[in-house]
């Protein structure tokens, strides 16, 4: 048996199938597992406590139920089960790797981990250094221990007339030993108390002597401390190196800042599957006529001094309401936060939010990209990210929408596009994007060939293009494809009548 048990592993996908992974750790089977996805590649995950299903069971019992299972990676860093629940995962795509290990056990990626076993081992072997009482770790001679006139000799008989105690008589004196029992006595016990001293510094031995000469002086840092980055006279410990690490380091580059990084999904519309669209974000929701709520579980990525941070996730539900009476506009909904990353409060504004590097005469608040930070519209910074905005009519909500996962989202074009017509699609986002069409023809999505005739188009509408995305169709048909002009349908040019799915993928320009 090994003598430690083994706590994490690498888990390889290789085809399009259900796998329960449980069996991973033979020594606990029962186990809660992390799963996290290492390959970037698109990983469903299903956990369950029926002990009746099976991998080959699965796929049906989650169409009959309705149930959509999330998805690991990209947004979603890591998902967790409960003892004895039974975890399976399947990659649509036909591989990835997974990493797995067991719940509440060391991830060794994360960089402080390595940090504070280091520091930890050199705590241990200086303080085992200064507890030494025994031996002569620093070769110390008799001089520097104030005998240094003290012989190397004993006397066993102190009567012999050899040695005398007084030095005047006749006889030849040994300078080679001690002469007195009395000062054998007094050397002993300055030696035995020299030896158990352990406080102090009796060799008035300096920090360079051990070998700490570049160390200063500095006491521990408070957590206030650790993330105030002008101090340069305090030292970290595994909890306030976590809290600066925090502070300091950026999210992963597929987050960007202004970003939802996790909270409540909702359900995709029927007929849609994770094979189409991303998953749909339910972090804020409508409460009557005027109100709405922002659900616990929220966690966004804001800007904060020219950093990208990732917020506390919030533990409750943030309830919010508009005034008594709203004339028809498009509102705008934000939280606030504080240094930390605790989501204090929520706020509402018709003024949109813009985005760029020079903030010109805008009326809103404005995310300066190039210095990474969120000022109001007198210039002044804040921690703001913006959730949702609803949509007034006859003094009411008649549209709610909430922000996408992350910076890039793909949805559905619910309207049916005539031909040579258009029609406006709301844009989630509170943001510009890019925005790209793609047609469903043969059981696979592309972007069509565009031109006046044929194909099928997506821009951001002119002078509205944070709030709505334009959707063209050719006059003659929808759809060019042919796999000599690089299409992604694979067959030859066919134009037709009949109007496909389409979806438009979304992507935030910055």
């Amino acid at each position: 048996m090994p003598d430690t048990l083994e706590t994490i592993k690498d888990y390889l996908i290789e085809d399009a199938e259900w796998h329960q992974v449980n069996s991973i750790f033979p020594d606990s089977p029962t186990a809660a597992l992390t799963v996290k996805n290492i390959s970037g590649k698109t990983v469903s995950i299903f956990i369950t406590e029926d002990e009746t299903l099976t991998p080959a069971k699965i796929d049906a019992y989650l169409t009959a139920n309705a149930i959509n299972p999330p998805e690991v990676g990209g947004v979603t860093y890591e998902i967790s089960s409960n003892p004895s629940s039974r975890v399976f995962v399947k990659a649509p795509g036909g591989s990835a790797t997974l990493s797995i290990r067991i719940f509440g056990t060391v991830d060794p990626t994360a960089d402080i981990t390595e940090l504070a076993k280091v520091l930890g081992e050199q705590v241990i072997l200086l303080d085992g250094h200064i507890k030494t009482i025994s031996g002569n770790p620093h070769k110390v001679t008799k001089r520097e221990v104030g005998l240094g006139n003290i012989p190397n000799a004993l006397v066993h008989d102190v009567d012999d007339a050899n040695y005398p105690e007084n030095p005047t008589g006749t006889q030849k004196q040994s300078t080679a030993a001690l002469v007195s029992l009395k000062a054998l006595r007094l050397v002993r016990d300055f030696i035995k108390a020299h030896i158990s001293t352990v406080s102090g510094n009796p060799h008035k031995v300096t920090k360079s002597e051990v070998g700490l000469g570049k160390v200063a002086n500095y006491a521990v840092a408070t957590d206030t401390e650790a993330i105030d980055h002008n101090n340069n006279a305090a030292y970290l410990t595994p909890k306030s190196g976590a809290i600066l690490v925090k502070d300091m380091v950026q999210i992963a580059a597929s987050v960007k800042p202004q970003t939802i990084v996790s909270g409540q999904i909702a359900s995709r519309l029927p007929g849609w599957s994770m094979y189409d669209i991303t998953v749909p974000s339910n972090i804020i929701v409508q409460n009557g006529n005027r109100g709405f709520v922002i659900n616990a579980g929220l966690v966004v990525a804001f800007a904060y001094r020219g950093k990208v941070i990732i917020s506390n996730m919030t533990e409750q539900d943030i309830i919010g309401s508009f005034e008594a009476t709203m004339p028809d506009a498009i509102y705008y909904i934000y939280v606030d936060l504080d240094s930390k990353g605790n989501i204090q409060n929520y706020g509402i504004t018709h003024s949109c939010p813009t985005s760029g590097t020079y903030k010109e005469a805008t009326q809103g608040d404005f995310f300066n990209t190039a210095t990474c930070t969120m000022l109001t519209s007198e210039g002044n910074e804040v921690q703001r990210v913006y959730v949702g905005k609803a949509y007034f009519s006859s003094n009411k909500i008649t549209q709610l929408i909430g922000v996408p996962f992350g910076d890039t989202a793909i949805i559905p074009v619910i309207a049916t596009i005539p031909q040579g017509k258009s029609v406006l699609v709301a844009n989630p986002f509170i943001d510009k994007v890019s925005a790209t069409a793609f047609a469903e023809y043969g059981g696979k999505w592309a972007e069509t060939r565009w031109n006046d005739q044929t194909g099928i188009i997506a821009s951001p509408k002119p002078n509205d293009e944070y709030n709505n995305i334009i959707v063209q169709s050719g006059q003659v048909g929808y759809l060019t494809s042919g796999a000599s002009s690089g299409s992604g349908f694979g067959e030859s040019f066919v134009t037709i009548t009949v109007a496909p799915r389409v979806v438009l993928k979304l992507k935030k320009e910055y």
